[in-house]
């Protein structure tokens, strides 16, 4: 063959110059050439030279070897070798006298450049102790002794300073080298790592919430359930594995046959149950289970699995049954007191009632309540008339409302009750409904009514027993008017008329006469004092002023006094009263104060007399017993008589500290009844005690 056949011509020296390695030497090694046909086409080949020597003669031998099924082969094996999803890397070994001591990069594909992210340039050719990876030394032992025709190995590592995670299988394509197959598995191993964490949260929420998870496959009967569901049918993981058979083992006896047939029924319906049963603990003590499951169904809605969960509902079911009997005593308080509740819920209007209001109004509790807009039918109709506009108010303003209703029992009786209703809200503050309760006050009504009638009849009484007191006052007052001041009036005249007949010192008549207008003084107080005249033509405000002059005048006490002019209407036995109480009061303050300067304030307030006297004076303690008190004494007789006015007193004062009394009488103890009223001393009869 002559060279010019071979490609490319511009080789020709390299050609050249293997013979003459060949020549001298014993062998060379192969080269690759093309050798051209002449059909123009190249064909590969593979050139051995090699040197053959016969006596003195020299023959260089050429030995051409076609290689295009190799070549594509190669450039097959490339392609996948560059297409691959695992990174590679090729090595081969490098010994020494004690065998593999290092190895060198020969080949690496565009995945590992990718996932270790290096270019390949920069790894071909070196070492392993310039190499990219952070081998484990051991690891790296372990991939020599696979080149040099030991065992395959596997294991996982990080690399680089990312994080990133590999797992490398290595084994030897030839000998003497070492294929290493590199996988991320970064983000396995992060899912691998959540996955662990989230089954470790969901074992201690299941824990926590006692919960547990199951599930039973129909085709094959077999049952898989969470840890935590041996722990809560308290049954020994380590006898055998879960099965259907077990869980009902733990089970009570009585409600095994019953979950046994409701189970049976469900899986004959394919439907979904819940199911609650008990089981003893190892402390033998008894707790609720809840098994609740739902089928799962494939393509052809077959049930080819039911799965669910296990809750444990005992301190519910305690709570549950606390509940219970805390209703049924919450419904016996409200059967006694006589309470019932009620709710309303506006978008429905739907009513409630419980038992306490079915039974106050004896209706059937089997029976619906009637909805708002049918409640007439228990209201009288003013009372439905001010419900309506309480309720309409309410839920225009939120504000609650309290009020007394008529209510129409089952039989057509009236009912009185207490009504009192708050308005429902959601999170924003829109009305939703109305919530309250019913309070029966028909006895209490009633017993006020009772009362009532008693007060009216003890106001009468109290007026018939001042109207008497009165009486007897103004027919004393007439007898001393007309019968002791008159014989006083008589003996002062005979007594000017003795002066001028009989010749007698003057100064014994005129002490005779001072000490007859004396009495006669005395004794036209003392008749006004019992039935003041000012008091039954003037009324309560000007007998009170006359009052406060009289005793100025008379006892030296200065009075400090604020009157209402309205006091001029207050006539009759409260007006009486009052001012038998204010002259016992000041009389109180003369005799006990140790002062000579009082107050006295009156007035007229919602038809009732206020009066208060007051006085800076010594005081005394209200705690000490009235015996030997004369002062207590006057102030137990006002107690009485204001209570049997229906009227209020108020004392206070302490040692040292003056007093103040707050007296409260109403103004209309009763009709006038006394038309007839004769007032001694203002007649103008000519006497002296005019």
């Amino acid at each position: 063959m002559h060279q010019t056949q071979l490609c490319p011509p511009a080789g020709d020296q390299r050609y050249r110059e293997d013979f003459q390695e060949a020549s001298l030497t014993a062998q060379t090694q192969p080269h690759e050439a093309q050798v051209l046909r002449s059909d123009g086409a190249r064909i590969p080949v593979e050139i051995s030279t090699s040197r053959i020597e016969a006596g003195d003669t020299r023959i260089v031998q050429g030995i051409f070897r076609d290689i295009t099924r190799r070549k594509l082969a190669e450039r097959r094996y490339r392609a996948l070798f560059d297409q691959m999803m695992d990174g590679l890397a090729l090595y081969e070994v490098i010994y020494d006298d004690l065998g593999p001591a290092d190895c060198r990069c020969i080949a690496v594909n565009s995945a590992l450049e990718r996932i270790a992210g290096i270019r390949a340039e920069d790894l071909i050719s070196r070492r392993a102790g310039g190499l990219w990876l952070r081998m484990n030394p051991q690891d790296l032992e372990r991939c020599l002794q696979v080149g040099a025709g030991g065992p395959e190995h596997e294991f996982e590592d990080t690399w680089g300073d990312d994080g990133l995670a590999v797992n490398v299988k290595v084994y030897s394509p030839a000998p003497g080298q070492f294929a290493m197959i590199v996988s991320d598995v970064t983000e396995r191993l992060r899912t691998e790592r959540a996955l662990r964490m989230t089954e470790a949260r969901l074992r201690l929420a299941q824990q926590a919430a006692s919960v547990a998870t199951w599930e039973w496959d129909m085709t094959t009967g077999a049952w898989r359930w969470s840890d935590h569901l041996w722990k809560m049918s308290h049954l020994n993981p380590t006898a055998s594995g879960p099965s259907r058979a077990r869980w009902l083992q733990s089970i009570q006896p009585p409600d095994r046959e019953r979950i046994e047939r409701a189970l049976r029924a469900a899986v004959d319906d394919r439907s979904p149950f819940s199911l609650e049963y008990r089981v003893v603990t190892h402390d033998s003590s008894e707790r609720w289970l809840v098994i609740r499951g739902t089928p799962v169904v494939d393509d052809t809605d077959a049930v080819t699995h039911y799965i669910g969960v296990v809750i444990d509902i005992t301190e519910e079911r305690r709570a549950r049954e606390r509940l219970v009997q805390a209703q049924s005593k919450l419904d016996e308080i409200h059967q006694f007191a006589r309470i019932g509740i009620w709710d309303w819920v506006k978008a429905s209007d739907v009513v409630t009632w419980s038992p306490g209001l079915y039974e106050m109004l004896g209706m059937d509790a089997s029976q619906p309540a009637p909805t708002l807009d049918h409640q007439h039918t228990v209201y009288t109709p003013d009372a439905w008339l001010t419900l309506q506009a309480l309720v309409s108010e309410a839920l225009a303003t939120g504000r609650p409302y309290d009020v007394e209703l008529a209510m129409v029992r089952a039989d057509s009786s009236i009912c009185w009750t207490r009504i009192v209703g708050r308005v429902l809200t959601d999170s924003q503050g829109a009305a939703i409904g109305l919530h309250g309760a019913v309070y029966d006050i028909s006895e209490q009504k009633a017993a006020s009514e009772e009362v009532k009638r008693h007060r009216q009849r003890l106001s009468e009484l109290t007026a018939a027993l001042i109207r008497n007191g009165e009486r007897e006052r103004r027919q004393a007052a007439m007898e001393l008017h007309d019968g002791v001041g008159q014989s006083l009036a008589a003996i002062k005249i005979l007594a000017r008329q003795l002066r001028t007949q009989c010749e007698v010192e003057t100064d014994t008549f005129d002490r005779l006469l001072d000490l007859v207008d004396h009495s006669i003084a005395g004794v036209r107080g003392l008749t006004n004092e019992l039935s003041p005249p000012v008091l039954y033509e003037l009324g309560l405000g000007a007998a009170l002023g006359w009052l406060s002059e009289s005793y100025r005048d008379r006892l030296g006490l200065s009075i400090e006094l604020v009157l209402d002019p309205a006091l001029g209407s207050v006539k009759a036995e409260s007006g009486t009263l009052s001012f038998r109480i204010a002259r016992e009061l000041l009389m109180n303050v003369h005799r006990h104060s140790g002062v000579a300067k009082a107050s006295m304030e009156a007035a007229l307030r919602d038809d009732m007399v206020m009066l208060t006297v007051s006085d800076k004076g010594t005081g005394f303690d209200t705690t000490l017993s009235a015996t030997g008190h004369g002062e207590r004494f006057g102030l137990f007789s006002i107690r009485e008589a204001v209570a049997l006015a229906g009227g209020t007193i108020e004392v206070d004062t302490a040692p040292g500290r003056g007093a103040r009394v707050d007296v409260r009488i109403p103004v209309a103890l009763s009709a006038d009844a006394d038309a007839d009223r004769h007032v001694p001393g203002a007649r103008d009869d000519g006497g002296e005690m005019q």
